[in-house]
């Protein structure tokens, strides 16, 4: 019997063969895993700007002593709180949510009266973006007695427990890469400060 050097033809296309399948399997195994994680940080990211809104929400209207909601027939929304703190020309810090475009954006609002319902653009300032990624224009009630009403428009509004609900648009990628939107539904209930 001969002793023979090298492979045959018929190994080198197995083993190519099977070098291909195991390949193939780990190229479809990063893809999935990637996927996953893409999917993961789209929630994160969601997620995040969700809680980033609603705790801002919660931080300056525990800490305001009013509130007026103005809606303008263009598709806008502002909710509009007066901070006990003052401006150097002794007038109460006022802040807006404002709410247009699917994005709702926390403002320093500079008007001499807060309930002014037609603002100018100079009346907003130091603009931070909180989501945008909103459905509908978010929806604000007071809770009296258990129930909730709508906060009524234009009215100034004191030492109320108001409720905020928040429609979100969270993006979800699917297995095989679609990207599809679904709707999360955020509430938050926060008592106005009250001064005796």
């Amino acid at each position: 019997m001969k002793n023979e050097h090298g492979i045959t033809l018929i190994e080198l296309l197995a083993t190519i063969t099977i070098a291909v399948f195991v390949i193939g399997a780990i190229a479809l195994t990063f893809s999935q895993v990637t996927l996953e994680w893409n999917s993961s940080a789209n929630q994160y990211q969601d997620d995040s700007a969700a809680r980033l809104t609603l705790d801002t929400y919660t931080k300056y209207l525990s800490g305001a002593v009013s509130v007026v909601y103005i809606q303008s027939g263009s598709g806008w929304t502002d909710l509009r709180l007066q901070l006990p703190k003052l401006n150097p020309d002794n007038t109460n810090v006022t802040k807006v949510f404002h709410y247009e475009n699917g994005t709702v954006t926390l403002y320093d609002f500079n008007a001499k009266d807060y309930r002014n319902a037609a603002p100018s653009l100079s009346d907003y300032s130091n603009g931070l973006q909180l989501a945008s990624n909103v459905i509908s224009m978010p929806q604000y009630g007071m809770i009296n007695q258990g129930t909730i009403q709508p906060l009524p428009v234009g009215s100034t509004v004191t030492s109320a427990l108001l409720s905020i609900d928040i429609n979100f648009n969270y993006k979800q990628v699917g297995a095989n890469g679609s990207v599809s939107f679904v709707p999360h539904r955020f509430n938050t209930n926060v008592k106005l400060l009250s001064f005796h």
